[in-house]
């Protein structure tokens, strides 16, 4: 299989399959499009665990994510921009991760200024699922959102101005439910448009 050939698959959804054809190419070769590939699939199957509560599988992911992400071009800076996010994410449900751990400077810094280590092949799925934590921090204004709701919250809190396609991107939800989600946090005042349709973008209040 082709690195092209994963791609497509990331792009059918078949975000598994795509995670078990990367692993042993990226193990054998870690050249450009290789390790470029491995980035974004493991974005996307960090995403799918956040979504099954599997939190603990997601946190070894994204300790790899850094260990990836300085051999990766990202000239629009979308890679750094995910690990913030999943910095948040991770703050969200996993309140004692060890991702977090150490200082309050370092929690609230960027995932991309981490120290990493040298690349490693990623984590393999686990067989079960780690047990679920809260979807959201204790006495947060947003303590009754649905998981999918919390992250796309997360995701414009860190990155404010993004519209649907992009913050369906990001979060690994389908555009449509991403139109709930904004619906509900605009209904709940926490976030809101700001622009016009065309070029504006969403923000938190």
């Amino acid at each position: 299989m082709t690195v092209k050939e994963i791609f497509d698959l990331r792009k059918q959804g078949r975000i598994e399959e795509a995670y078990d054809a990367i692993r042993p190419m990226y193990a054998a070769h870690k050249g450009k499009y290789t390790t470029l590939c491995m980035f974004w699939t493991a974005r996307d199957i960090f995403n799918l665990r956040i979504q099954q509560g599997r939190f603990e599988e997601a946190e070894n992911i994204f300790k790899a994510l850094q260990r990836v992400l300085p051999n990766i071009t990202d000239n629009d800076g979308r890679a750094a921009a995910f690990m913030q996010y999943a910095v948040r994410r991770l703050a969200a449900t996993v309140p004692a991760s060890s991702v977090l751990s150490g200082s309050p400077a370092e929690a609230g810094s960027s995932a991309a200024t981490v120290p990493v280590a040298s690349p490693a092949v990623l984590p393999a799925p686990t067989a079960s699922p780690a047990p679920v934590a809260s979807s959201v921090l204790s006495g947060s204004p947003a303590e009754k959102l649905l998981p999918g709701q919390q992250a796309v919250l997360d995701c414009i809190r860190t990155t404010p101005g993004l519209r649907v396609p992009k913050l369906s991107e990001l979060t690994n939800i389908p555009s449509k439910s991403i139109e709930r989600h904004i619906s509900v946090l605009i209904e709940r005042g926490l976030i809101e448009h700001r622009g016009s349709k065309k070029t504006g973008g969403y923000y938190v209040k």
